[in-house]
């Protein structure tokens, strides 16, 4: 009878699956862009040579840089409930 609980908790689970591939093509799916090709040509005044130009647009991503939860404690009937506080922050 213990066993049932356990195989019903892992049949309606499902894995929580997260890739850096999806995340980039994410990314590189969301990248607007325009190019021209370089030129020459001649003028009556001078030669003109261009090397192209490319303008590429990044979409924006909100991102939460550092994230601070301060100490806490909680004290009654049941017990006493103490939290040391923490700090995380993205790693470059």
């Amino acid at each position: 009878m213990k066993l049932l609980p356990l195989l019903i908790a892992l049949t309606l689970s499902t894995p929580a699956i997260a890739s850096i591939d999806s995340d980039l093509g994410q990314f590189f799916d969301g990248l607007n862009y325009n190019t021209t090709n370089p030129q020459a040509y001649k003028g009556q005044a001078a030669n003109y040579y261009t090397g192209g130009s490319a303008f590429i647009r990044t979409p924006v991503r909100q991102a939460q840089i550092a994230n601070v939860s301060l100490p806490s404690i909680n004290a009654g009937c049941g017990g006493i409930d103490l939290f040391a506080g923490g700090f995380s922050y993205i790693n470059s």
